[in-house]
Parts: C-alpha cells; structure tokens; sequence
C-alpha cells in the first residue's frame, strides 16, 4: 500500500487481527519534510556550517544587494511552489577582520521577505540600503513552507 502525505507532522495509526484475539494497535508520527542543502555561494553554508555569532561565513558590503540562494527538493525531486520567508535578527555592532565582498545578484533585488522561485533554486536578493540594514552582524534565517527553519551568520561592513 502506497499513502502520500503532504508537508509538516502526522500520526499515523494501524490495527491488525487474526480473528482470534484482541487487535493490536500501534501508532507514531510522520514528519515529512524538504530536502535543504544550505545556502548557495556566496553565502555557502547554513545550520551545522552555517557560522556563528563569533565566526560568521561571509562578510558583505554594506548598502549592497545580498543574494540569498538555496535549493530544495522532496524525494530527489525540485521543489519550485510554496512560500518560504527570510527572517534577519541583529546580534552585534562588532564586525570580524574578514574582509567584506561586493557580491552581485543574478537577478532584481526583491521587495518583502519572500523567496521566488528561479528554476531549481529559491532567491531572495536582500537590498541592505533599502532594508535599512546597518553595520554588524545578523543572524538570517529562512523559515521554509514545510515548517523547518535553516539559519546562517552573516555579517554586513
């Protein structure tokens, strides 16, 4: 028997008897979710290589658009509907010594904390100057429509 389940947490419940006893009963949950990789260069990483307060994985030019990439897929195959949000938390004024790059998106800088599809990948191009970002270091984490959240250290100078 073949059952599909949409995206999030289900309890799954089954009996059986062989007609000659009480039936057995047996229960658990499901939780079915997307396949994420991290963030694409330039950002490259998220989670367990995501950074940290202390080491952030990339610096970026201050009043510079940020492209924020990933992929994500379910059952080896690319996810490109739903909605997933970027949100950004400020921890610190303090910058690290790396130096900061000018990274250049592929497309349009983008209004809102929404993702777009573009093919396989999901984009979000962060306008720092328009966001009224500032300088220091920000936590960035996309909250996807499946209900898991991927974090990364990013700082901006």
């Amino acid at each position: 028997m073949i059952y599909n389940f949409s995206f999030g947490t289900h309890s799954i419940s089954v009996s059986a008897s062989d007609g000659t006893a009480d039936p057995v009963a047996c229960s658990t949950t499901l939780s079915v979710i997307y396949h994420f990789d991290g963030f694409l260069s330039p950002i490259s990483g998220a989670d367990a290589t995501g950074g940290s307060v202390l080491d952030p994985v990339r610096a970026f030019k201050l009043g510079s658009t940020t492209p924020f990439i990933f992929k994500t897929s379910c059952g080896g195959t690319a996810v490109s509907i739903r909605t997933h949000t970027l949100e950004l938390a400020k921890w610190t004024n303090s910058t690290t010594s790396e130096p900061p790059i000018d990274a250049t998106p592929i497309d349009a800088a983008t209004t809102g904390n929404q993702f777009r599809a573009a093919g396989d990948e999901w984009h979000l191009n962060l306008d720092t100057k328009v966001a009224g970002l500032t300088k220091g270091i920000w936590k960035a984490t996309a909250h996807l429509a499946d209900g898991t959240a991927h974090t990364v250290w990013v700082e901006l100078k």
